[in-house]
């Protein structure tokens, strides 16, 4: 039985198309995720640490709380977004956008 051989030149391209399909994938996930630059954020602490400093986070430059999110230990928050890769290297908290209709399962915080 023969084996297929593919030169370089065929592995190039399809490396190539494959690292733009993913650079798409994650350009529309941050369009329909992200936050805006201003509205109701979704704030996700990935570890004790970052649920330790969210609640400086959350009312930081000016941002009110809205809600707690159907997730655990998540916040909504209203405001202006913070620099969202600063939020996550820094601090390791996940900022999402939050639809206009609200986030389900949300209970009221105060």
């Amino acid at each position: 039985m023969g084996r297929k051989t593919y030169s370089a030149e065929a592995k190039s391209s399809r490396s190539v198309a494959v690292g733009q399909v993913g650079i798409v994938a994650a350009a529309v996930g941050y369009l329909l995720l992200g936050a805006p630059a201003f509205g109701q954020i979704a704030l996700y602490p990935l570890s004790h640490d970052a649920a330790r400093d969210l609640p400086v986070v959350m009312l930081e430059d000016g941002r009110r709380l809205v809600a707690r999110t159907a997730i655990a230990e998540g916040f909504v928050v209203e405001g202006a977004r913070p620099d969202v890769l600063d939020l996550l290297l820094r601090r390791g908290i996940l900022a999402l956008g939050v639809p206009a209709s609200g986030c389900a399962g949300a209970t009221d915080a105060e």
